[in-house]
């Protein structure tokens, strides 16, 4: 009886980190202001330069597809206030960012940079 409650417990407690369900949340309202496409991980790091250099107040779009990144993306510091990265679509599987892998980057790097 234990063995099965544990394995239902697991399936319970694991469930959310492979069968993630639908979003079923209410749709972002059209962004305003600055905003800026993107379709690749250059396009990606330009427009994190200009926000930089606006201090935020852009929305990034990104369109559907595979990010992979051969660095790292521009560190996102505090001073960019009202800065959005969002997907194009609202579907949020059409997008993937694939960074480096954690074994090639200084931990201290971690915590900030994908």
């Amino acid at each position: 009886m234990k063995q099965i409650l544990l394995i239902i417990t697991a399936f319970y407690y694991f469930y959310p980190l492979w069968g993630q369900s639908p979003c079923d949340c209410t749709p972002l309202v059209p962004p305003t202001g600055s905003i800026v496409v993107v379709n690749n991980p250059g396009e990606l790091n330009q427009a994190l330069q200009q926000a930089s250099g606006n201090n935020g107040h852009i929305t990034i779009l990104l369109n559907a597809g595979i990010y992979q990144l051969s660095s790292n993306l521009l560190f996102i510091s505090n001073n960019m206030t009202n800065l959005t990265i969002r997907g194009a679509t609202g579907d949020r599987d059409d997008i993937v960012i694939k960074g480096l892998m954690f074994l090639m980057l200084p931990p201290a790097i971690l915590p900030w940079q994908i």
